[in-house]
């Protein structure tokens, strides 16, 4: 069985989440999902029903998945180390 390419899977992951939130960002135009981007604008600064507000988004939710996935080994650790 191979390993689990994690930064792989950060990619993967973040292309799906940033994806997402330019289809929603770009839905929420039309008044679909309006409350969701109200929401996550408060995370993601700039993230507006607009299309430019649709890819601020996107890139947002891209950095956001790669941070988490730097930070994901120091969580493990901390967990750890808690547990013992």
């Amino acid at each position: 069985m191979e390993k689990l390419n994690v930064k792989a899977l950060a990619v993967g992951v973040g292309i799906s989440w940033a994806f997402c939130m330019l289809f929603v960002g770009w839905t929420s135009i039309f008044g679909w999902g309006r409350e969701f981007v109200e929401m996550m604008s408060s995370v993601y600064p700039g993230f507006t029903p607009t299309l430019l507000g649709g890819i601020i988004g996107a890139i947002w939710g891209f950095m956001m998945v790669q941070l988490e996935e730097q930070l994901s080994p120091l969580f493990t650790i901390l967990l750890q180390e808690r547990d013992n």
